[in-house]
């Protein structure tokens, strides 16, 4: 199997330098974009808190994690 190394994609206005925050009320997820080996957009996707969200906009995946959004996975 060949292996092709991928970009991680700006999206949403996000510069490609993290995860950024979904926010899905009333639950949050991380996420990353970026193309194949084809073109194709893809997008990754982890639930990170799950029925208490209060985020009401995207963030930087550091940025919560700073302000001590508790980790509720599961």
């Amino acid at each position: 199997m060949r292996y092709c190394a991928t970009l991680v994609r700006e999206a949403f206005g996000f510069a490609p330098t993290g995860p950024i925050v979904l926010p899905n009320r009333p639950h949050a997820h991380a996420a990353i974009y970026f193309e194949d080996p084809d073109g194709n957009s893809l997008e990754f996707i982890c639930p990170i808190e799950l029925g208490t969200s209060p985020l009401t906009q995207m963030i930087y995946l550091e940025e919560w994690e700073k302000n001590g959004s508790p980790p509720n996975l599961f």
